[in-house]
């Protein structure tokens, strides 16, 4: 806490000090020590104080008062005081105040500091996991009728999501987690059935609400808005749980397909002749006659028409093609840039997600059902030409000269 002038005292007096002194500077904040007065001293760090370390110096304590006290108690309370040792001899003291003359268990450092135990922070990952509103407003109703403070529940719960992921990113963590090894194992247990992006997400969730919760006039409500939005994304319109809602969506669809669907009474066989093999193309002359080359010039012409039609990502992509009539007088080429983005687009219209059903048969699909006409797409990479002695593609001589109508 000295003041410049005060350094720039100090400093006459180390630069010829007396042999019979010794100065012994302590701080938190080094950085604010002038150069002049760093360049003249011998710098020691000290770090944190291990939990280990603390444990054993609060057993020897209570052994030398003749008070009783259960190992896991006293590793708690070792582990809530952070790498000091001050701050953890203060939550002994208190934790013994309170109960003058007992044995100091693990539930009554619990009761006495406001915190909750392990059993509570895996009940509420399964409610979240489960996406349980109606539990889970029950354990938080619990939870403050105990009296614990929602920051440090959520500090708390917090510091078990970060071991559980831990525990689920290697399996010889044993050091770094600080844990009993009946409680890692119980880690182990929870952390096979949930997945680690979902446990990311938590953090990073839950680490915005314990900043919002030290300032928020009802801590309650700001809690289980949060823990609702958790289990159910899809009344949240943040992008950052976009992808979150998508992937509940499709295992909704998987569980739909995945029901069973009763057996109507069996009917006597008939033989059947096999089948042919489905062909979009052959389907789509059936519904509708070919198309002319006016119809798809006006196609083309009127393609921006299209963009609500299609997902995001298929007008992405075809927005990188030239659109150009096929030989045959009955087809539309997509053009692409052989290289960089245009290979990547080429790649998505032909890449086959089942047999015979491609993004290129979905487009050809919305096309023909908007002209009522047969409609066949064929994609292909620009070739190369050569011009004032660059290498180069030119997409804009393959498009059809009609201005595109909005």
């Amino acid at each position: 806490m000295l003041s410049v002038g005060a350094f720039n005292a100090l400093l006459k007096t180390l630069e010829e000090p007396p042999e019979y002194v010794i100065f012994i500077l302590a701080t938190t904040e080094p950085q604010r020590i002038p150069i002049t007065i760093l360049s003249r001293c011998q710098r020691y760090d000290f770090r944190r104080i291990t939990a280990d370390t603390i444990y054993r110096r609060l057993a020897e304590l209570m052994e030398v008062e003749q008070v009783r006290a259960d190992e896991k108690a006293l590793r708690y309370i070792a582990k809530m005081g952070d790498g000091s040792m001050r701050d953890a001899l203060s939550l002994l003291d208190q934790c013994v105040s309170f109960y003058p003359g007992d044995r100091l268990t693990y539930e009554k450092v619990l009761e006495v500091l406001g915190t909750s135990d392990i059993a509570t922070f895996q009940e509420l990952l399964v409610l979240l996991t489960e996406r349980n509103v109606t539990a889970i407003m029950e354990l938080l109703d619990r939870i403050f009728l105990e009296g614990k403070e929602p920051g440090q529940f959520l500090s708390d719960f917090i510091w078990y999501l970060r071991n559980l992921l831990l525990v689920k990113s290697s399996d010889h963590l044993e050091d770094v987690l600080d844990m009993s090894a009946e409680n890692i194992d119980q880690l182990k247990q929870t952390a096979a059935g949930i997945e680690i992006d979902r446990v990311m997400h938590m953090i990073e969730v839950l680490s915005k609400l314990a900043n919002q919760v030290r300032y928020a006039t009802d801590k309650r409500v700001l809690m289980e808005l949060t823990l609702i939005g958790l289990c159910r994304p899809q009344m949240s319109m943040d992008n950052s749980r976009l992808e979150e809602r998508l992937s509940l969506l499709e295992r909704k669809l998987e569980e739909q397909r995945a029901v069973p669907v009763q057996a109507a009474p069996a009917a006597p066989p008939v033989k059947q002749e096999p089948a042919p093999d489905f062909d979009p193309e052959e389907e789509l002359k059936k519904k509708f006659p070919p198309a002319e080359v006016g119809e798809l010039k006006k196609l083309i012409a009127q393609i921006k028409t299209l963009k609500g039609a299609v997902n995001p990502p298929m007008w992405k992509y075809l927005e990188m093609a030239a659109l150009t009539i096929g030989e045959n007088g009955h087809s539309i080429t997509l053009t692409f840039r052989p290289d960089g983005d245009g290979k990547t687009a080429k790649e998505y219209f032909e890449r086959e997600h089942r047999p015979g059903e491609s993004n290129l048969k979905e487009l050809q699909e919305i096309l023909s059902d908007r002209i009522k006409r047969e409609v066949t797409l064929r994609c292909t990479f620009a070739e190369e030409q050569k011009r004032d002695g660059f290498d180069r593609y030119d997409l804009r001589k393959l498009k059809i000269p009609i201005e595109f109508e909005e």
